[in-house]
């Protein structure tokens, strides 16, 4: 493939994932990775199209190749402490808190300015029934937010929030928890709604 086909097969790609195209998105990306397989920009942007899908399996598979190839090359388009943040939220939707939560302790290593990391890690503790841990990442995460002290735009307040709200309503905390709730239905959060009816009215 030559340098010009290569960077139409780039462009192309990048536009079918702007676009939502995320399986021409993924075709796309697999082209350029059959002919360049130390392609990370064109692996870390398949995994977030997976993602997309749904195939979290898929993308742990291409955030591994990633994870390989640290310290042997200088990432460009991403960080790596998202590479491990998004390996580790993959394996929170799948479940796999024990697996999740090493990565996600890397991934705060790596990028401890980041929000959004603090607020997968606190996910994680709030699905593991670790209310305090959640209730202290989320803090974090809200902080890092407010000061604007991040590195990348974060649109996940209201997601922190909620389930700061539910993390507090779980340890009796009532009125905090409420109020954190009512913030992330208004930041847009949709299932904040349901749990004001269940624990606030």
């Amino acid at each position: 493939m030559s340098t010009k086909t290569r960077t139409r097969h780039t462009q192309r790609a990048f536009t079918k994932y702007l676009l939502r195209n995320y399986k021409g998105a993924i075709e796309d990306f697999t082209e350029l990775l059959k002919i360049d397989n130390g392609n990370t920009e064109a692996l870390f942007n398949r995994a977030l199209s997976k993602t997309e899908i749904g195939d979290r399996n898929g993308a742990i598979n291409d955030y591994d190749q990633i994870i390989k190839k640290e310290g042997k090359f200088k990432p460009k388009g991403f960080l790596m402490a998202t590479v491990y943040n998004n390996k580790g939220y993959c394996l929170v939707e799948l479940e796999k808190y024990n697996e999740a939560l090493p990565l996600l302790n890397k991934a705060i290593e790596l990028g401890p300015d980041e929000s959004y990391i603090w607020g997968s890690r606190g996910e994680l503790f709030y699905k593991q029934g670790d209310y305090t841990h959640c209730i202290s990442d989320m803090n974090k995460g809200i902080e890092l937010l407010e000061s604007k002290k991040t590195k990348a735009t974060d649109f996940g307040k209201g997601e922190k929030q909620y389930y700061r709200g539910l993390a507090e309503i779980k340890l009796g905390m009532k009125n905090e928890g409420c109020a954190d709730l009512i913030i992330a239905e208004k930041l847009g959060e949709l299932e904040a709604e349901k749990e004001i009816k269940l624990y606030c009215k």
